[in-house]
């Protein structure tokens, strides 16, 4: 064999070879490819079995709480595993809800506190802290749930519920809520009542 035959047999069989490689490659990167949205997909997965209903636009909303036509509504939600009763769920959601109600009324606090007195006292942490947990816990007066919307599925190979609760007060009640929180809050902190007297903070103010 004369050597320029040896060399173009020699760049045909390289020619050849990446070719297979590069076809190997483009392989290797479309399963891998595949896997990773399978695995993906399997992550997020979420199958809707069973419904209460169409689900409703306050579900989704991205404001927990609203204020309108002289009622306060708040949105309460807990998650259980798909054996588990569903009124129990709901109940569970209404204790979340009314959290939510107590939380955002001692956050709010909180702030109005910080930019009158330039800081809160350990006495009115401590009054807050306990608020968001007691009174959550008992019966608000006039909380009541206006509406409620659960949700079956699978997560994966997990069967979960969602329960959503809707739940109001009057603004009346709202109102003596946060007078009742307010004077716990002026009997644990002198300077807070000192404050109202200058009129530098109001918590009944919306």
């Amino acid at each position: 064999m004369s050597l320029v035959n040896m060399v173009s047999r020699y760049v045909r069989l390289r020619a050849r070879w990446a070719l297979r490689g590069a076809a190997w490659a483009l392989f290797l990167a479309g399963a891998a490819g595949l896997l990773s949205s399978c695995a993906s997909s399997g992550t997020r997965s979420r199958v809707v079995i069973d419904a209460s209903g169409a689900r409703p636009d306050w579900v989704d909303s991205s404001r927990v709480r609203t204020e309108a036509d002289d009622r306060v509504r708040i949105r309460g939600r807990h998650t259980v595993r798909g054996n588990e009763r569903v009124s129990a769920c709901l109940e569970l959601a209404i204790l979340d809800a009314q959290s939510e109600l107590m939380r955002g009324i001692a956050s709010d606090f909180r702030v109005r506190i910080e930019e009158a007195t330039q800081g809160v006292s350990e006495a009115a942490e401590q009054v807050l802290s306990q608020t968001r947990v007691s009174e959550s816990r008992g019966q608000l007066r006039g909380f009541r749930r206006s509406e409620e919307y659960t949700e079956r599925y699978l997560a994966g190979d997990q069967e979960r519920i969602d329960c959503y609760v809707l739940a109001e007060l009057s603004s009346a009640d709202f109102a003596s809520l946060k007078r009742s929180l307010g004077e716990r809050v002026i009997a644990a902190d002198p300077r807070v009542k000192e404050a109202i007297l200058q009129n530098q903070v109001d918590f009944l103010q919306d």
